[in-house]
């Protein structure tokens, strides 16, 4: 049943190769990934002429190797745990990626009238670029061709067999001991997941603390979490050297002794995949070359996600400095087709044109407990605790909190949730990021009971407090003392 399934997904989302040719397209969109697909499918809504160029599968990292399989397996450990086993595990995982591929295929594409190419994409002018053997005259482009593993440059790495974050899916065997380097939230996220299906895990994590992304606070309770799942967390380690012994057990040096596993898994971040894109060619510049620091690497853009060739848009994890998530990908590549198709030039930027801003992209860790934010500190921080939130404590959730942060006006700045739920509940904070809303607008905000989500109208209920001035709470108390009741 892998087989077919694996084959099924395959036949679904691989791109008809491109024939010999040439062809001319208002828009012609680089990968077919969250971001490239979400492109496409936008301007041909438009009634755009649009090409979709992809290398390899259509559905990039989201659907073959990321969120779909990453958060179907830590479903399957949280419900079944070791009595399922990692293989089994991982069979049920590509059935269930085999079956969402039904809405990435390429016939779905052809059908609204995109012109789907198979083949990789070399640029060879400011307005043309080959994919394979076909040539393709383009009035616009956006380029999204996502992001792959970051491999790190450890002394030995590349003579001992490793996994890393793509490749885990087709594990044939159950991995034994296995040695996680990557305290993000990939890295957290398949530590929980291995260890609930019986591996023994360790993760090693060069900072002090995990997810550095996030509020201090959480990341330090994640490391509790995970050890409390029977993860063996080893903070500020670094890896020196990577060996493999006569008997296939795979030994990583550290300052601090060895680390002993039978399996190596991959999850230091990842690089955007710029490889054979010929990027020169058509003017479009990159940023420094990022092989220390994941994330840092990437095609320049300004506010418009127009690259230094103001034809060419790019959008997704190929951007320097993006958030790498999906639903960043998806907002970025809407906002890339109307910056792209509809806005105008004029002196001040673009007409019509919308820019792009990072810092209301919220994000989450899918952990048990899950981990969220949005935003950045602010002066101003309201905590409220979740286990004083009746949904929390009915259903024994245990450590939980909600922090906000306000400016000294009280308008939100940024959010950080630690616990169950925290993924649902980051999404209103970040509408209210983006609304510009003052957080005591949450104050009297009617929600289901129980529900977590009053925890937030609590924040707001504090927030709404902390606005009275000392003065106006004095004659609200004198009034109240002088009126009859």
């Amino acid at each position: 049943m892998t087989l077919d399934a694996e084959s099924r997904r395959r036949g679904l989302t691989s791109p008809p190769p491109a024939r010999a040719g040439s062809s001319s397209c208002h828009l012609l969109v680089v990968g077919a990934g969250p971001a490239g697909l979400v492109a496409a499918v936008g301007a041909a809504g438009l009634g755009a002429r649009v090409v979709l160029a992809e290398e390899r599968l259509l559905g990039g990292d989201c659907l073959h190797s990321g969120c779909v399989p990453s958060k179907a397996l830590l479903h399957l450990a949280r419900r079944h745990g070791s009595a399922m086993g990692v293989v089994e595990a991982l069979s049920k995982v590509r059935e269930r990626r085999a079956a969402m591929s039904e809405a990435d295929s390429a016939g779905k594409f052809q059908s609204i009238g995109i012109d789907v190419l198979g083949g990789r994409t070399r640029f060879t002018g400011p307005g043309s670029a080959m994919v394979g053997a076909h040539e393709v005259r383009f009035r616009k482009a956006i380029i999204a061709t996502g992001s792959g593993p970051f491999i790190p440059g450890i002394p030995g790495l590349d003579s001992v067999p490793y996994l890393t974050t793509d490749t885990i899916w087709q594990l044939p065997e159950n991995p034994g001991r296995v040695l996680v380097l990557g305290g993000g939230p990939v890295g957290c996220e398949l530590s929980q997941a291995l260890a609930g299906l019986g591996c023994p895990v360790t993760l090693a994590h060069h900072g002090e603390r995990l997810l550095p992304r996030d509020d201090a606070e959480a990341g330090e309770a994640m490391a509790g979490a995970l050890a409390a799942c029977g993860v063996t967390v080893r903070l500020g380690i670094a890896v020196r050297s990577i060996a493999r012994d006569a008997g296939g057990m795979v030994i990583a040096a550290t300052d601090f002794g060895p680390i002993l596993a039978d399996t190596l898994l991959l999850a230091a971040g990842r690089r955007a995949n710029l490889d054979g894109l010929d990027l020169k060619a058509a003017g479009i510049a990159t940023m420094a070359d990022g092989s220390s620091v994941p994330g840092c690497d990437g095609i320049r853009v300004d506010g418009y996600l127009r690259t230094t060739n103001e034809s060419v848009f790019a959008a997704g994890d190929v951007v320097a400095g993006a958030p790498r998530f999906t639903h960043a990908s998806d907002a970025m590549a809407r906002l890339a087709v109307r910056n792209a198709l509809v806005a105008k030039p004029w002196p001040f930027g673009l007409l019509l044109g919308s820019t792009w801003q990072p810092n209301l992209v919220p994000w989450c860790t899918w952990t048990d407990p899950e981990v969220a934010g949005v935003g950045e500190p602010g002066p101003v921080l309201h905590r409220i605790d979740m286990q004083a939130n009746d949904r929390h404590a009915l259903e024994d959730s245990g450590p939980g909190w909600l922090k906000v942060w306000t400016d000294e006006k009280g308008l939100l700045t940024g959010a950080s949730i630690y616990g169950r739920g925290a993924g649902e509940l980051i999404g209103t904070m970040a509408l209210a990021l983006r609304e510009r809303w003052p957080l005591r607008r949450l104050s009297g905000w009617i929600t289901p009971y129980p529900s977590r989500s009053q925890a937030l109208s609590r924040a707001g209920d504090a927030a709404a407090r902390s606005a009275l001035t000392p003065a106006v709470a004095k004659w609200l108390k004198w009034w109240m003392g002088n009126t009859s009741p």
